[in-house]
């Protein structure tokens, strides 16, 4: 039985070249609806799969536990997004933060930042334009990572007493300061800040902005030049306690800051609580949508595909009625010539998917030299291509094997007479 099935692949398989090779345009043609297909659905996969490595390895570098709290929510609230009223709120203050730090229970650690998008930082006669300013509080380098490649990070009094001090991004150090920054002075808004660390040229975070464009100061010092309450884009980060739920420490810091903004019972938040959870939710909701366009797209080619596959098979039969007929004379079972003409049409399709494959790989090796992540062509999405091709050739060989190994053997050998 073994015997008989590798005489099927072997059979199958020489058909299946001789086809492409005899026939090479129509093969092409038909076969180009499987390659688009695949090519469709595992590149959306791909990136869906490759995106959602990054945001999980980003959100475990950030801590999947850190709660945000500033004026707007990140998802909707109450199933609205009142934007118009989440405007008119004030920034959560640096004395909220305080606050926060002195009544509570449930923190590890609490933290403020204040940042300011496309500021211009000048040193000497240098001048980088697109600047990311963040005011930060000392406790915010114990709560998310900051990698500091050449000197240090700021000490509890710099922070506390509104030291002029700063730490350059890489790429801002490489382009305003050059060789050897640390003890050189920049200038902000008039005032002079000097570096005592670099960090790396890009961040280990793929969220939010590039950490190798920001300067990060003492947000005491920030506070000297601007309001704290107006603009910006003002947070409070928030390190549970190990072991606490989110929900408990959500709860705890909503009671205490309606209690420290002196909010009546019956009153609108007037601050907006978030978590990491938020952002994975946001990011999987659009890849799924992205995930069904991409089968949608890739279903039609499949589908377009397949009619030609099925096509060619039928073609195949008519070509060969003689030669099947002499197979059954010969004593060949009709479950071998069904089979036969099967595996051709699942070859035929593995061929249009691995060639839809082969050019995925090619994209993906010339897009991860421009993408910002890295996209990874994974082993399940390979067998996940391969399986879908296979699929689409038993589907379609199905009617063309059938009709072939019905035939009468003494009508077949006739057929070229």
């Amino acid at each position: 039985m073994l015997r008989v099935f590798f005489k099927l692949l072997y059979e199958s398989l020489r058909f299946s070249w001789a086809s492409i090779v005899s026939n090479k345009m129509r093969m092409f043609l038909s076969l180009l609806g499987i390659s688009i297909g695949i090519f469709s659905v595992i590149s959306v996969l791909t990136v869906f799969d490759s995106m959602k490595i990054t945001i999980e390895k980003s959100l475990n570098e950030l801590g999947q536990d850190i709660i945000f709290v500033g004026k707007f929510p990140w998802k909707k609230e109450n199933g609205k997004n009142e934007w118009w009223k989440y405007i008119q709120r004030p920034n959560p203050s640096y004395q909220d933060m305080q606050s926060l730090a002195e009544r509570n229970t449930t923190y590890e650690a609490v933290a403020y930042t204040y940042q300011m998008d496309g500021k211009k930082v000048k040193h000497q006669e240098k001048t980088v334009e697109n600047a990311t300013i963040m005011g930060v509080s000392y406790e915010y380098g114990k709560i998310l990572s900051i990698d500091i490649t050449t000197g240090r990070y700021f000490s509890e009094r710099e922070a506390k007493s509104g030291a002029n001090v700063a730490i350059a991004g890489g790429k801002i150090a490489g382009r305003l300061l050059g060789k050897n920054p640390i003890g050189k002075n920049i200038r902000f808004m008039g005032r002079k800040l000097r570096v005592i660390g670099v960090t790396a040229t890009s961040g280990s975070s793929n969220l939010g902005p590039d950490k190798g464009n920001n300067i990060l100061i003492p947000v005491t010092f920030l506070q000297q030049m601007v309001n704290l309450r107006e603009k910006g884009n003002a947070q409070i980060v928030i390190k549970p306690k190990s072991g606490i739920e989110p929900a408990i420490v959500k709860s705890e810091t909503r009671m205490l800051l309606r209690a420290i903004h002196r909010l009546k019972p019956k009153a609108d938040d007037d601050f907006a609580i978030n978590e990491m959870s938020m952002i994975t939710e946001q990011f999987y909701s659009f890849f799924g949508i992205l995930n069904l366009a991409g089968w949608m797209i890739g279903g039609f080619s499949l589908l377009v595909g397949g009619f030609g596959i099925a096509n060619i098979m039928f073609v195949s039969v008519k070509e060969r009625t003689a030669e099947i007929g002499i197979q059954m004379a010969l004593g060949a079972k009709r479950f071998f010539i069904l089979f036969q003409f099967l595996f051709e049409s699942v070859f035929l399709s593995l061929f249009g998917g691995i060639a839809g494959l082969i050019l995925i790989w090619i994209l993906i090796s010339v897009a991860n030299t421009l993408m910002p992540f890295p996209l990874t062509l994974t082993l399940f999405n390979i067998l996940l291509g391969i399986l879908v091709s296979v699929l689409i050739g038993l589907l379609s060989g199905l009617a063309p094997s059938y009709t072939a190994s019905k035939m009468d053997p003494v009508e077949a050998m006739r057929s070229n007479i």
